[in-house]
């Protein structure tokens, strides 16, 4: 399986990317939206797509990160996403300015590959999701969970 922004992905000699432990997912996912209406193409982008990121990455050799900014970040439930949500508006204004919502899109198993990655400091669970660069992921139907 080939995967969008594999091609910042480190070497296989620095990290396997996406992890060993990933594994294909069929079921809803929960995303943070950045635009209202939903814009498909702006809410999948990575954050390895910022130069200024990935280059402080890539400098500190820093892979672990590298690899799952590769991904996107998303959680399994809207408990958890709606959780996610209010503790990152509480404790970010750049989270605040950025993000104003919450959608959910049906994924299958030719989509992609996910991952647990989440911070053992927070009360949510955490997954990054690596999509196989055959998905249709970005025209699927989405769901406004949170505006």
């Amino acid at each position: 399986m080939h995967y969008f922004n594999e091609k910042y992905f480190p070497s296989k000699k620095q990290l396997c990317c996406p992890p060993e432990d990933s594994h294909s997912f069929n079921g809803t996912l929960y995303r943070f939206t950045q635009s209202s209406p939903i814009s498909t193409m702006k809410d999948w982008e990575a954050y390895v797509t910022n130069e200024i990121k990935r280059k402080r990455w890539v400098d500190s050799c820093d892979y672990s990160t590298l690899c799952k900014s590769s991904g996107v970040s998303c959680y399994q439930t809207e408990a958890e996403a709606k959780n996610a949500f209010e503790a990152m508006k509480k404790r970010s204004p750049a989270f605040r300015k950025k993000f104003n919502g919450i959608f959910s899109v049906d994924i299958s198993p030719v989509d992609g590959v996910l991952a647990e990655t989440s911070n053992p400091k927070n009360t949510y669970r955490h997954f990054t999701f690596w999509i196989n660069n055959k998905s249709k992921i970005t025209t699927n139907n989405y769901t406004c969970i949170k505006e």
